[in-house]
């Protein structure tokens, strides 16, 4: 296995540091590239000036801007312009239009081109003739609004090494792509630039996906000629070739989008990368690629062991996109499954990586992938997970940003122009006319490429009761994301609890055929052995005496700890723990056990913990219409309660399922939960610390005489001389 070659993780806040100020410097030269036909009446003097006054700024005006790209509507085939687009970091675009006299009969048609622009939240400003150069004139005002920030040169050094490797990879694909360097031959590349070890991982990356998709591209060496001489050994080719090696030569430059293109000299083959600082497509753009190219299952071989051909390619891309050092089991099998362009059903224990599938799968297949999650905390958590990985194009589409009309704009632009990559939704959204069109464009244009419903299980235990729009997920994802090829993407189920019954019941809403080889998949055993269950009974008047029982002696003996452990906010050693409850509202909903929580501190004369709330609906208000304020609220709770500003978390079963919390030790339920599929699912949160196997996490479930246990009186534990009684290491 080849080792990871990767940069540690910079720990600072990138904006605040004037990042892009700091990456795009004060170019040296003035020279704009002929191939801009600026007038010369008004436009060139302008640039003149700009270059004059406001050198930094200047790395930010595109001049002749293609007008298609900054409304994301590349599909059209007119070829109209912009005067000038400026665009600082951490400011909205402004368009700059000098007008000629010529306009003044063109007044509807700039009013439109305003109009449409607006929509996008880009500002246009016009100025007449002579107003354009005038130096406290709209436009110059605009500009010299933009003040540079304070530079953290340490930082933009810090970052730009990596992107300057990733560039000169990606200039490297573009001498492939233009003949320069040919498949099977040797290859010397010319590129001094950016982080070794950055350019030597962002190979290695490029050899598994050509080692995966065996496209035979990547050669057994690339000699790299820079400050010094290294080579490049593929991981997944030994053969080597006789043949004189084909020469390029790749210059990463960091010049604005106006400034011509100085070639080295004496140089044959040149690849010259230029990054645009814009937040919008350059016109020249190449279309991804909209191939859905499905790897037939007999391509994906195994050796006589039975070990997949391509497991450790796939280690390599997981390893560096994501930190994972090897798979688990069952998760090369989905993706496999994935990449053979078939529909999958996969059963993997809670906290076992179901999410890690498709994060690799989508990263090998081009196109939107679309996730649907059952609540608005998943959502949330896995967008910031991705970003947290340095995945930003993630379109999180929920009620709180698609009801402000701009943010709503922003995220279905997102979609359909091709930005997003990763689609976040929940079920009922595949219901909304406006989505479904956005989804039909894309489908139309580009390519879906992967569906995935995530934590499955609630198609069956939801959808026959009060969320509908999952009976008809199947359907509408088959009927709305095929391309013009009238082939669906393939589906991928996931849940880590689903009974046979709940099971047969994905597959048949969900259109799988789990007779389908590699359509079913599920281990072994779902054990985890770091988690210990117990059931406590008493009476209806004893449940808040038994809960605080549970919470302050229980727990603590269970865990090694004391009740002020429990209080005490340590990062992410904190001992952090959720409460369920049935009910958003009356004595047992969220509000009220969360006062009788901090009381049972209060009272025990221990410090009292950071305490939050969690629900679906608004306690505080009456019917269940959407509550943005309560979605902000419950938002800021989540993201306070999984980084460490609060220590316990009262929560209906709105919060819980796939949320990604290390230092989750212990839930209680106050109340049986509905079945033995969903304590399963709440009690999911819970992991082990790293690198201490004795101590386990404890689940524990209050439960008066008056409740009903649909498993049976076996699963039903007493209170004895220990009140949390453990069933042991258990699944």
């Amino acid at each position: 296995m080849p080792e990871a070659r990767c940069e540690p993780r910079l720990e600072t806040d990138l904006a605040s540091a004037g990042l892009l100020w700091g990456l795009f410097p004060a170019p040296r030269s003035a020279a704009v590239d002929p191939s801009f036909s600026l007038d010369p009446t008004y436009e060139q003097p302008f640039m003149k000036d700009v270059l004059r006054r406001f050198p930094e700024q200047s790395a930010f005006l595109w001049p002749q801007a293609p007008f298609e790209s900054a409304t994301d509507d590349l599909g059209k085939s007119s070829r109209r312009w912009v005067d000038f687009l400026f665009a600082p970091p951490d400011d909205r675009p402004v368009v700059f239009e000098i007008d000629g006299s010529q306009h003044g009969r063109a007044a509807s048609v700039d009013r439109e081109r305003d109009d449409a622009l607006a929509e996008l939240q880009i500002t246009t400003l016009r100025a007449n003739g002579a107003k354009s150069l005038a130096s406290d004139g709209p436009l110059f005002a605009s500009i010299s609004r933009a003040g540079q920030p304070a530079v953290n040169h340490a930082v933009v050094d810090a970052v730009r090494g990596p992107i300057d490797a990733t560039r000169a990879v990606y200039g490297i694909i573009e001498a492939v792509a233009v003949g320069l360097l040919r498949p099977g031959r040797a290859w010397r590349v010319l590129a001094d630039c950016g982080s070794e070890a950055t350019l030597l991982a962002t190979l290695d990356a490029c050899a598994a996906l050509d080692h995966v998709w065996s496209t035979g591209v990547m050669p057994a060496t690339i000699e790299l000629v820079g400050v010094r001489e290294r080579t490049w050994a593929n991981p997944f080719v030994s053969v080597t070739t006789s043949e004189s090696a084909d020469e390029a030569t790749v210059v990463v430059e960091w010049a604005p989008a106006w400034a011509p293109i100085e070639q080295p000299d004496d140089a044959a083959g040149v690849v010259v990368v230029r990054g645009v600082p814009l937040p919008v497509h350059a016109g020249w753009d190449v279309e991804l690629s909209s191939e859905r190219r499905p790897r037939e299952s007999g391509a994906f071989p195994s050796d006589v062991e039975g070990h997949f051909f391509a497991t450790e390619a796939l280690e390599v891309l997981a390893r560096l996109c994501f930190g994972v050092d090897a798979f688990r089991s069952g998760q090369v099998n989905a993706i496999r499954q994935i990449l053979s362009g078939e529909d999958a059903c996969v059963l993997l224990p809670t906290g076992h990586g179901k999410t890690l599938v498709y994060q690799v799968a989508l990263l090998l297949r081009p196109g939107l992938t679309l996730v649907v999650a059952p609540i608005v905390a998943l959502i949330d958590d896995q967008q910031k997970r991705f970003v947290a990985e340095g995945i930003d194009r993630v379109a999180a589409v929920q009620a709180a940003r698609t009801d402000d009309p701009k943010e709503g704009d922003v995220l279905y632009g997102s979609i359909a122009s091709g930005n997003a990559m990763i689609c976040l939704l929940s079920p009922e959204r595949m219901q909304i006319e406006r989505f479904r069109e956005q989804l039909r464009h894309v489908a139309e244009r580009r390519l879906v490429s992967l569906a995935v419903v995530d934590e499955t299980h609630c198609v069956s235990e939801w959808g026959h009761d009060f969320r509908t729009s999952y009976l008809r997920l199947g359907r509408n994802i088959r009927e709305l994301c095929k391309g013009d090829d009238d082939v669906p993407p393939p589906l991928l189920s996931l849940t880590g609890t689903a009974s046979p019954g709940v099971l047969r019941d994905v597959l048949g809403e969900l259109k799988i055929d789990g007779n389908r080889p590699g359509a079913l998949q599920q281990p072994e055993s779902f054990d985890r052995a770091n988690l210990h269950y117990g059931i406590v009974a008493c009476s209806e008047e004893q449940e808040f005496e038994t809960l605080r029982q549970v919470i302050l002696e229980d727990i603590p003996a269970a865990l090694g700890v004391d009740g002020r452990d429990l209080a005490e906010l340590r990062g992410a050693d904190t001992v952090s723990g959720i409460v369920f409850v049935p009910w958003t509202r009356s004595t047992h909903g969220t509000e009220a056990v969360a006062r009788a929580v901090k009381k049972f501190f209060e009272d025990a004369r221990l410090p009292v913990p950071g305490v939050g709330t969690y629900s679906g609906r608004n306690p505080h208000a009456d019917g269940d219409r959407f509550d943005s304020a309560w979605a902000s609220q419950k938002a800021e709770t989540a993201e306070k309660f999984k980084t460490n500003k609060l220590n316990i978390l009262v929560a209906t079963k709105a919060f819980g399922m796939g949320i990604d919390k290390p230092n989750i030790r212990w839930t209680v339920h106050l109340g049986i939960p509905s079945s033995i599929e969903a304590f399963a699912q709440e009690a999911g949160p819970c992991w082990a610390q790293q690198g201490s196997g004795a101590v386990h996490d404890r689940l524990c479930a209050v439960r008066s005489e008056t409740d009903t246990v649909a498993t049976g009186p076996s699963a039903i534990r007493s209170r004895a001389t220990t009140r949390v009684q453990s069933s042991g290491p258990s699944g």
